[in-house]
C-alpha cells in the first residue's frame, strides 16, 4: 500500500497536479499528476523527480505537457472506444430486438393459423360427431320398432316383465316375440356378437331370419321346434355373411334361447346357445342349460344338432330367461359380477311378487 499525495487523492476519485514536490514510495521528491477516470474507475498517476525536474525545467515542462496529452489522448481514444461499444452494443440490440419482434409476429400469425385450423378441426369434428350421434339414435330408433308390443305377450303370458337396456345407444341384446298360431307363441332372447353399432346390425339381420321364420309356421302345420330354429338360423347366418369356411373376413353370430309355448296344450320346448331357462315352481328352481354351442359363426358346423327339451306345466310356473348381459352385469364395490348362483337366489326371494315389483329389486340389486 503507498500513501503518497497523488495515490491517495486518486483514491478519493480525484485529479490533479502537484509543483510543489511531495516524497514517493521511495521518499524521493517528486512532481506528479494524477487523473481519475470515472467510466473505468481507474486512476493513472504520473511523477518525476524533482530533482531531475530542476535540472531541466524546460525538459520536465515539456515531459508534463506530453504526460498531460497522452492521459487526455487516451481518456479521448477510451471516450471514443466506450462511445463506439456503447453504440455497437444498441446497434446489435436494436437488431435482436427487432429479429425478436419479426420472430413473435411470425409466431402468433403461425398460433393463430394454427388455432383457426384447430377450430375448423374441432368443428369438422362436432359435425361428424353429431352426425354419427344422430344416425346412431335414428338406428335406435330402427332397433326398437323390432321390439315386440307387449299387448301380444299378454295373449300367452298373464304377467310379466322385460329389461332391456343396452349399454349405449344401440346394442347387441335384443328379445323378440311372436303369437304364431292360436295359443301358441315364441320367445327368443338373442345376444349378438359385439356391442354398440356393429351388434346392433346383427340383432337387424337376426330379426330378418326370425320373420322368415315365423311366416314358415303361420301358413303351415308345421310342429314348431326351438331346435330347429336355432339350427336354421347358425346355417343361414353363416350363408348370409359368407361364413362358411375358416377363410371368412366376417365372423358374426349369437347366444341366446328359443322358448315355445303352448297354452292349450300347457307345453314348454325350449333350446338355447349358452343361455339357461329358469323355472321356478313353488321353492324348487330347474335349469334349463341348453346347448354349451353358439349360433352363425364361421367355427361352427352348420349342421349342428340343438338339443331340444320339453317340459310339462301344471300352471304357477314362473320362467325367467336372460342373457349373460344380466349376469355378468359388475356392480357394488368390488365391482363384482352380480352371477348366476344369486340371481337364482333372488328369483326365489321375490318369486311370489307380482312382476312389476320383481323387475324394480333386480335392477336395484344389480347396482348393489
Amino acid at each position: 500500500k503507498v500513501n503518497t499525495i497523488a495515490s491517495i487523492d486518486a483514491l478519493q476519485k480525484h485529479s490533479g497536479v502537484n509543483t510543489k514536490g511531495y516524497k514517493d514510495y521511495r521518499g524521493i521528491e517528486v512532481f506528479g499528476a494524477w487523473k481519475w477516470d470515472n467510466d473505468y474507475n481507474v486512476a493513472i498517476i504520473t511523477e518525476i523527480d524533482k530533482q531531475e525536474a530542476m535540472k531541466s525545467f524546460i525538459n520536465t515542462k515539456l515531459t508534463i505537457y506530453y504526460a498531460l496529452f497522452t492521459v487526455v489522448a487516451f481518456v479521448v481514444v477510451l471516450m471514443i472506444f466506450i462511445v463506439w461499444l456503447a453504440n455497437r452494443r444498441k446497434k446489435e440490440l436494436e437488431k435482436k430486438n427487432k429479429e425478436l419482434s419479426e420472430f413473435n409476429q411470425k409466431l402468433e400469425s403461425l398460433v393463430k393459423q394454427r388455432t383457426k385450423s384447430l377450430e375448423e378441426a374441432k368443428r369438422e369434428i362436432e359435425l361428424i360427431h353429431q352426425h354419427t350421434k344422430d344416425s346412431i339414435e335414428f338406428a335406435s330408433l330402427l332397433q326398437n320398432s323390432l321390439l315386440p308390443e307387449k299387448e301380444e305377450i299378454k295373449k300367452c303370458f298373464k304377467d310379466f316383465f322385460v329389461i332391456w337396456e343396452p349399454k349405449d345407444i344401440v346394442g347387441g341384446d335384443i328379445w323378440l316375440y311372436e303369437n304364431v298360431r292360436e295359443g301358441e307363441c315364441i320367445l327368443m332372447i338373442i345376444d349378438c356378437t359385439g356391442h354398440g353399432v356393429p351388434g346392433a346390425f346383427v340383432t337387424m339381420l337376426v330379426k330378418a331370419i326370425e320373420r322368415e321364420i315365423v311366416t314358415k309356421y303361420e301358413d303351415s302345420d308345421y310342429e314348431i321346434s326351438p331346435a330347429y330354429i336355432l339350427k336354421y338360423f347358425n346355417k343361414t347366418i353363416k350363408k348370409l355373411l359368407k361364413q362358411e369356411d375358416a377363410s371368412s373376413l366376417s365372423n358374426a353370430g349369437f347366444d341366446g334361447g328359443v322358448l315355445y309355448f303352448n297354452k292349450k296344450t300347457m307345453q314348454i320346448k325350449y333350446a338355447s346357445a349358452k343361455t339357461p331357462l329358469f323355472i321356478i315352481k313353488d321353492e324348487d328352481v330347474t335349469i334349463l342349460k341348453g346347448d354349451r354351442y353358439s349360433v352363425g359363426y364361421k367355427k361352427n358346423d352348420e349342421n349342428y344338432e340343438y338339443l331340444e327339451k320339453t317340459i310339462n306345466i301344471q300352471g304357477g310356473e314362473k320362467i325367467y330367461l336372460t342373457t349373460d348381459g344380466l349376469i355378468d352385469q359388475l356392480g357394488g364395490k368390488k365391482c363384482l359380477p352380480f352371477g348366476k348362483k344369486r340371481f337364482k337366489n333372488l328369483l326365489l326371494e321375490i318369486k311370489d311378487l307380482p312382476m312389476h315389483k320383481q323387475k324394480e329389486i333386480i335392477l336395484k340389486e344389480q347396482k348393489t
